[in-house]
């Protein structure tokens, strides 16, 4: 049998890469919830996964699967008080002058 160089991967909002290296498929993508992973066609090497580099644990399935959950976590910010920062303006533009006519 051929080694196996893809697979499909069922998961969240968007999966940007999958890179498999030695027993563990490495996940990179962006979520919007908590959402489950599912690895259909993963070669029978891989035990493992990660997403975003957060170590993931597996159930393996029937037909040769693998699943797990990654858990979304929102993001922190904070946005400062706009009123309080000093704007710097530039006025280059003609027609924002009220004596524009064109």
């Amino acid at each position: 049998m051929s080694q196996t160089t893809s697979v499909i991967v069922k998961a969240g909002y968007l999966l940007r890469t999958a890179h498999a290296s030695g027993q563990n498929l490495a996940l990179t993508g962006d979520l919007n919830a908590t959402a489950s992973i599912e690895v259909i066609g993963a070669p029978n090497s891989l035990s493992q996964m990660s997403f975003n580099g957060k170590s993931l644990k597996c159930n393996h399935g029937r037909w040769g699967s693998l699943s797990t959950s990654a858990t979304y976590q929102a993001p922190k910010y904070s946005v400062p008080d706009l009123n309080t920062l000093k704007w710097k303006v530039i006025d280059s533009l003609p027609e924002v002058q009220s004596t524009y006519d064109d």
